[in-house]
């Protein structure tokens, strides 16, 4: 193996230039101390990095040094423009003014580092190990700076996913996007990030935007045949517009340097696009950025996907839903009404013929069951919740009290000593509006009072029922039948039922029955 030619202040120099690359994580700044480090080392007028893309073609160049130094002839390794292919293991020229190094690592070349106008006249071989040497540290720090990049973006992706899902719980349609675009921005440095969204009749629209320009970008409509979003929404790929690109605002064209399109695909439908842009002087995306942000799109999609899905069924139940509060306000309105008029107009008949009495009660005992009944079908279709489920016993004594005022005018004051959110089983609340319509109506129809009043106690033990009143008192020989039922309802739970005069005058009526003893 032929031996290296290093002076001791070659070595010391080496030394120096290898610690600042070596040290640096971040590539951009690195690649520039590239050529400012290199350029000194080799003492050269011009020093020129053309970066190789993942095709092995230069898709920037970093200058440090006199730009008016221009090299005699063609680079050896053919980086000469901007989507040129390099040729590799380009040759050393000892004695000449050009010197060009490969910059490898892990086997491929990154960039060609090209030295111009040394200050001495010609390259020597010295400089030829030099520029050797320089390059493989270059090689080294730059994929130490590549590794580090992507930890950093993988990181950063993690934490964008998580940014997107957070929010999405509660985000509707039109927030989704926005969502995403912010996302998206905390992984790679942009001028702006925008989310395009096919809109119908092959148009696109923006539907989120964040960076320079967002408002200018936020809403706005063009045909997407010849754009960007176009390509990458048909082929369901990533397209890059690389140099001058134009992308349309509500104040007219944006100029941009670097563009790229990340589609959102969603079990293969295609939601929209990420659009990243770098502004002209700015460097272009790298293919391990552009990874990045796909990696990320495609689980933002299956998010996105998952959102707009539960906003659909949202749509769907709450259709759902106000159709049922319309079935349920047309039952409450007509037919409750009619029934609940048309008992209390048997019951004066009744009062008012003794020998139709008893038959009377039946009928109207037979309707104030349908009442009940249709009570439980208005409640399971306004609410949602099915017959069996634990109900609200204030909501419930408040409706039955409103429904007696509307059709007698008039109805008994209501008190309620009940913890908030404490739900009954539904067979308990049906038995205290039976026990409250009874009553009420009973005080309606025989008390002739001034004042009456129910009272709704519920606490761990039991529920009680008070109806109150100021009239004429229960008579001695008053009939037991309405009474009887309201009995049995309280038997059945295991609880007690009692009508006694009121201290005062009037009538008092106490229901009570256990918890947790009703029957399922």
């Amino acid at each position: 193996m032929e031996k290296r030619r290093y002076s001791g202040n070659d070595v010391a120099r080496l030394h120096a230039a290898a610690e600042g690359l070596l040290g640096e994580l971040d590539l951009e700044k690195l690649l520039t101390r590239v050529v400012t480090a290199g350029s000194g080392l080799l003492r050269c007028r011009l020093a020129v990095l053309s970066v190789v893309d993942g095709h092995g073609r230069i898709e920037r160049v970093i200058r440090a040094g006199d730009e008016g130094v221009e090299p005699a002839g063609p680079a050896p390794s053919g980086a000469e423009a901007i989507g040129d292919r390099v040729a590799t293991d380009a040759p050393g020229l000892v004695g000449g003014t050009q010197l060009h190094r490969d910059i490898r690592a892990g086997g491929e070349i990154h960039g060609v580092l090209s030295f111009i106008g040394p200050t001495a006249g010609r390259f020597t071989a010295e400089d030829l190990d030099v520029a050797d040497a320089f390059a493989a540290t270059a090689g080294i720090a730059w994929q130490n700076a590549v590794r580090h990049g992507q930890a950093l973006r993988d990181a950063r992706a993690a934490t964008a996913l998580n940014m997107l899902i957070t929010p999405m719980i509660s985000a509707d349609d039109d927030e989704i996007f926005g969502v995403a675009a912010r996302s998206a921005a905390s992984i790679v440095p942009a001028t702006f990030v925008s989310i395009v969204c096919p809109e119908g009749d092959g148009r696109l629209i923006v539907r989120g935007a964040v960076g320079r320009h967002a408002n200018e970008l936020l809403g706005v409509v063009y045909e997407s045949e010849g754009t960007l979003a176009g390509r990458a929404l048909a082929s369901g790929l990533v397209a890059v517009a690389v140099g001058p690109h134009e992308f349309p605002t509500s104040s007219g064209a944006l100029r941009l340097g670097h563009v790229a399109a990340i589609p959102l695909m969603d079990r293969g439908r295609a939601l929209g696009v990420i659009h990243l842009g770098r502004d002209l002087r700015g460097p272009l995306f790298s293919h391990a950025e552009l990874d990045s942000v796909t990696s990320f799109a495609a689980a933002a999609a299956e998010v996105i996907g998952r959102v707009r899905e539960r906003a659909s069924w949202r749509a769907v139940d709450t259709a759902v839903a106000e159709e049922r509060s319309r079935i349920a306000r047309d039952l409450h309105d007509t037919v409750i009404q009619r029934l609940f008029v048309t008992g209390l107009g048997l019951q004066a008949i009744g009062s008012a013929n003794p020998l139709v009495d008893d038959a009377i009660e039946v009928q109207t005992n037979q309707i104030d069951a349908a009442i009940g009944d249709l009570r439980a079908a208005v409640s399971e279709l306004a609410t949602g919740v099915a017959s069996g489920a634990p109900r609200d016993v204030r909501d419930s004594v408040v409706q039955e009290l409103a429904d007696l005022a509307a059709s007698a005018g008039t109805a008994p004051r209501v008190v309620f000593a009940v913890p908030p959110n404490r739900a009954l089983p539904p067979a308990i609340v049906d038995d205290i509006l039976a026990v409250v319509r009874e009553g009420a109506a009973n005080i309606l129809r025989h008390a002739r009072s001034r004042w009456s009043e129910v009272t709704i106690e519920v606490d761990d033990a039991a529920a009680t029922v008070v109806l109150e009143d100021d009239g004429v008192g229960i008579r001695a020989n008053a009939r037991r039948s309405g009474i009887s039922n309201l009995e049995e309802r309280a038997l059945r739970h295991g609880g007690t039922f009692e009508v006694r005069r009121r201290e005062g005058g009037g009538t008092r009526v106490r229901w009570r029955v256990p918890l947790g003893s009703a029957p399922a």
